[in-house]
């Protein structure tokens, strides 16, 4: 039967009250299969057979409640409904609500807890996680991620990856982080593809190994992980694991950031400002540069370091005035503050404010990369390779290059905790059927 004609055919054993036809109908409804589109209308039939125990619909029902997909979003309500699904028993069938403490002499006791709903249970893993509708328990969200896991959900297989990555809930142990990443990679989970290629990429709980990073990249890059996509476009420029190619790097690397990605948005602007790949265009850096720091400030609550440099000085001063603003940088400078001194010789680099200064300006940048400052470690590599205010040395180039390399890795490590996950899921486009 094609899904055009669900719609029509389920209304009524829906309306006579059978749940798997209620189930459907919803389906039908939140899909637009054969009807319109109407989420009001699926959160009711997913309501509805939720109220006689099937287990897919109350995992939906608790979706629709956190999203606020046609019901007034409720995080409480929709850790009710993934309780119930998780484990039946705690839900009695004809009960008009989830109840999270069925009494033991209830009939429904004979589904063991294995025998709930394995999506279900991961989301409800998350929900603790994070806190959502739940006492924050890192400890509750392992157990829940584990009961899928063992179910060979691939979700719940990559979360409890990286609780183990992380230590959250449980004793940290990269082993077992790549062991859980490996087991949902292998079922073809993006997420956990990109996080088993990460594993290969630094050697956690793994022999290092590029060829197998660029391997796992790949393939969650070809799904449409934009971390995973950003990395990719690491190995091509650096040929880890693959053939060096700029253009598949920029290929990457703007695919990522037209995903949003944070890193994939400040890479490509990178390239633009660079004309690395690409033809230099300093406002298109400044467009890439300025949506990456956005993001991350939505990320973090607060202000970010700026990337490189356009038309405008890369850090914010009191004076619009391009004279005062190299006054401020460089009594900043001067103090000792790495980031005055990045400003300084980017002024200096780029003649803004004074004449060009290429040799003051590798002053600066380099006084900037010993405090750790990556963008001036960057363009310090970017003086070493070209020779421009320093004598080219092609060693000094990649040690710098390097550093700040290895500085934008662990920036990435603190936005994913600060994101909750480093493995964290977007919303679905369907629900299931």
């Amino acid at each position: 039967m094609s899904k055009g004609a669900m719609a029509e055919q389920f209304v009524q054993q829906a309306e006579d009250g059978d749940p798997q036809a209620q189930f459907t109908l919803a389906c039908c409804y939140f899909n637009a299969w054969g009807c319109n589109k109407d989420l009001e209308l699926a959160a009711k039939w997913f309501g509805e057979a939720s109220h006689q125990g099937h287990l897919k619909a109350q995992n939906n029902y608790g979706k629709c409640f956190q999203n606020g997909w046609g019901v007034e979003q409720s995080y409480e309500t929709a850790a009710k409904w993934y309780h119930a699904s998780s484990d039946p028993r705690t839900y009695c069938p004809g009960r008009p609500h989830p109840k999270l403490s069925c009494p033991l002499a209830c009939p429904c006791l004979k589904n063991a807890l294995g025998d709930g709903y394995a999506r279900a249970q991961a989301n409800l893993g998350i929900m603790y996680q994070n806190g959502w509708g739940v006492e924050k328990n890192r400890e509750t969200a392992v157990k829940w991620y584990r009961i899928a896991s063992n179910q060979g959900h691939a979700d719940g297989q990559a979360n409890l990856g990286v609780c183990y990555h992380n230590g959250w809930g449980v004793k940290k142990n990269l082993e077992l982080a790549a062991h859980w990443y490996r087991l949902a990679a292998e079922q073809g989970d993006q997420y956990g593809q990109a996080n088993l290629g990460v594993c290969y990429d630094n050697g956690w709980g793994v022999e290092k190994d590029l060829n197998e990073a660029f391997k796992w990249y790949k393939l969650a890059a070809e799904q449409g992980h934009a971390y995973g996509q950003n990395n990719l476009g690491r190995c091509y420029e650096n040929g880890w694991g693959c053939t060096q190619s700029i253009d598949e790097a920029v290929r990457w690397y703007r695919a990522s950031a037209e995903q949003g990605d944070i890193f994939g948005m400040n890479t490509l602007g990178w390239c633009y400002a660079e004309g690395w790949g690409v033809a230099p265009d300093v406002e298109v850096a400044a467009r890439w540069h300025r949506a990456a720091q956005e993001a991350a400030e939505k990320m973090t609550g607060g202000p970010v370091e700026p990337p490189s440099p356009n038309k405008k000085p890369p850090f914010d001063s009191t004076s619009k005035d391009p004279h005062d603003a190299v006054k401020i940088y460089r009594r900043a400078a001067e103090q000792g503050k790495a980031q005055g001194q990045f400003s300084l010789g980017w002024c200096c680099e780029n003649g803004w404010g004074m004449h060009q200064d290429l040799a003051a300006a590798f002053k600066w940048y380099n006084k900037a990369a010993s405090q750790g400052h990556p963008y001036a470690q960057h363009k310090v590599g970017k003086l070493y390779e070209s020779g421009r205010g320093c004598e080219k040395n092609p060693e000094k180039a990649e040690q710098f290059l390097e550093m700040a390399r290895t500085k934008s890795d662990e920036r990435t490590q603190r936005f994913n905790e600060l994101n909750g996950s480093p493995n964290a899921k977007p919303k679905p486009k369907r629900l299931d059927l």
